[in-house]
């Protein structure tokens, strides 16, 4: 482990001392062997009011990896796709080393912690939640939260990405801010009659300032019909699409091209003629 300091600023404040040594050693109240003592009481006594303001910490190594399950455990995802979610991140977590840890939360209209990060296999959840909503954006701002600083930690959001509760582009937005990466793990939604959703939308971690990128996307319908796509990065519409959909699953490849340094935010809008859920 090492050391980490909360506010460094605060250091600033030991430019004091010389000052503060330089006025005790020319007092001539005390004889100098006991003016000596109580300007280094006075030094050690501010040098500690000093540490305590920059609010030291340990932190854990680089190598310290912490991943962070989050759930979807509201009521439009059925059960046998979050017992896949729960297979496929058990597995990740015995095939780890000791130093990537693996915590578990659920969410639904809430988000709940069921697991604290720890090395070992992933139980089944014990932690119940409210399935009548699907709070995406709580889940992601919980699952940030413990995510110990200076450990290389990400999230995977294991959702049918039906949320309908929380500001969701927002949330996203910080979590881009702050660096942490998101990786989605798409779960099929309960689903009956005409239905048509967005399964998946894959971007680079990362690109040069003016490179080109693909985004890979994929749509998933129950019937057939007409649709339009649309897809935004950073709240602005950078292609759109009419599908002609089929049951089954359907994959496209957008070209994108950044033209400004920083953080890029994609979002992809489905409108189908037919869809039983228009939150999806």
């Amino acid at each position: 482990m090492s050391l980490g300091l909360g506010q460094p600023a605060a250091l600033l404040a030991l430019l004091l001392l010389p000052p503060v040594a330089w006025l005790g050693l020319r007092a001539r109240r005390l004889p100098p062997g006991r003016r000596r003592l109580a300007t280094g009481l006075r030094l050690a006594i501010l040098g500690l009011v000093v540490l305590g303001l920059a609010r030291p910490r340990l932190l854990r190594p680089s190598g310290d990896r912490v991943t962070v399950l989050l759930l979807d455990a509201s009521g439009s995802v059925p059960a046998d796709e979050r017992a896949r979610a729960l297979a496929f991140a058990g597995d990740l977590a015995e095939a780890s080393r000791e130093d990537r840890r693996m915590a578990l939360l659920v969410f639904g209209a809430e988000a709940r912690l069921d697991r604290r990060a720890r090395a070992g296999p992933l139980d089944p959840p014990r932690t119940t939640v409210d399935a009548d909503a699907t709070d995406i954006a709580a889940a992601l701002r919980l699952g940030a939260g413990l995510l110990p600083a200076g450990s290389s930690g990400r999230l995977v959001l294991a959702s049918d990405g039906q949320a309908n509760r929380g500001d969701l582009e927002r949330e996203t937005a910080l979590l881009a801010a702050r660096g942490i990466p998101v990786d989605l793990l798409p779960l099929a939604a309960g689903v009956s009659g005409a239905e048509a959703w967005l399964a998946r939308l894959d971007a680079p971690a990362e690109a040069r300032l003016g490179q080109g990128i693909t985004l890979d996307l994929e749509i998933r319908a129950t019937t057939a019909g007409p649709a339009r796509l649309q897809l935004l990065a950073d709240g602005e519409v950078i292609a759109q699409r009419q599908l002609a959909l089929r049951p089954g699953s359907l994959r496209l490849r957008i070209q994108d091209r950044p033209e400004r340094a920083g953080p890029r935010r994609y979002l992809a809008r489905l409108e189908p003629e037919r869809d039983g859920r228009a939150e999806n």
